[in-house]
C-alpha cells in the first residue's frame, strides 16, 4: 500500500511529516479539498491526481528566486 507524506509549511513551527497509508477515502477527500469532482476523477489516474495534489501544496511556498527567460534559455 502507497504512503502519502503530508507536511504543512504554512506552520512557523516546523511540522514534522506524517505518514499515513494512501486509502481510496483519503485520497477521494483530498480530491474535493482541491476543487475536483467525482465525476472528473474518473477522466484521469491517479499519477495525475497526484500531480495536481503536489503542485497544490506548493502553491503558498515563496520561492525565493523565480526563473528568468535566460535561466530557461541556459535550461534547453
Amino acid at each position: 500500500m502507497a504512503e502519502v507524506h503530508i507536511q504543512e509549511r504554512a506552520l512557523k513551527k516546523p511540522a514534522r511529516p506524517t505518514v499515513r497509508p494512501l486509502t481510496t477515502p483519503l485520497l477521494t477527500l483530498r480530491a474535493l479539498q482541491v476543487g475536483l469532482r467525482l465525476n472528473e476523477l474518473e477522466l484521469i489516474d491517479v499519477g495525475e491526481l497526484l500531480d495536481i495534489l503536489t503542485e497544490s501544496s506548493n502553491d503558498s511556498y515563496d520561492y525565493p528566486r523565480k526563473a528568468t527567460q535566460e535561466d530557461m534559455d541556459r535550461y534547453f
